[in-house]
């Protein structure tokens, strides 16, 4: 492979770790929704843009168990996968 190749699959892994950590900080932050403060009400906004399309996926998929959404999780499992998948590929 050549190193622009390698560049790409190493940025895309890279964006991979990203997302799951915005899935992570996006579970943190919906225990403390924003009130008054306007810059962290865009952040709040700006995560929940990226995060919650995909995370309603597995929401629908697996229902809340006594109260407690675990989508985020599995979510995680399955972004760690594809990193595996990739790295298998190379």
């Amino acid at each position: 492979m050549t190193s622009l190749g390698v560049l790409l699959v190493e940025f895309i892994l890279y964006l991979i770790q990203i997302y799951a950590a915005l899935i992570v900080a996006w579970c943190f932050m919906t225990w403390f929704p924003p009130k008054q403060s306007r810059l962290y009400g865009e952040i709040f906004n700006s995560v929940r843009l990226l995060v919650v399309p995909y995370l309603q996926f597995f929401q629908k998929v697996i229902p809340p168990l006594g109260g407690i959404d675990f989508s985020p999780i599995f979510a995680i499992l399955v972004l760690e996968a594809i990193q595996k998948f990739i790295i298998v590929l190379i």
